[in-house]
């Protein structure tokens, strides 16, 4: 009977340590998924800044281009890459430059 409850107790130190080192592993695994979430999310907030940016950017360019419009005659306009997509002065569209 001793060496039952001597064998019985083994077998629970054995299973609690395996619990143990299971939980470990649970916990590292958590916190690197932890660190690869904060991770994705500050290079989300970089592309939101700028998608902003870049937006903005495009809003200026169309605000300078209604005033060039209005003040000078225009018949081409020259992206940032240099291409050349002549127009007549009503049918500037910025759009049209990435097509």
């Amino acid at each position: 009977m001793m060496a039952n409850v001597t064998q019985n107790a083994a077998q629970v130190a054995s299973a609690a340590q395996e619990i143990s080192d299971t939980s470990a592993r649970v916990a590292d695994a958590a916190s690197a998924q932890t660190d690869a979430t904060q991770t994705m999310a500050a290079a989300m907030e970089e592309l939101t800044v700028s998608i902003t940016h870049v937006s903005s950017n495009a809003g200026e360019t169309e605000d300078m281009l209604r005033l060039i419009r209005e003040k000078y005659p225009v018949d081409a306009v020259v992206n940032n890459v240099g291409v050349i997509k002549p127009g007549t002065l009503g049918d500037i569209d910025l759009a049209g430059l990435y097509e």
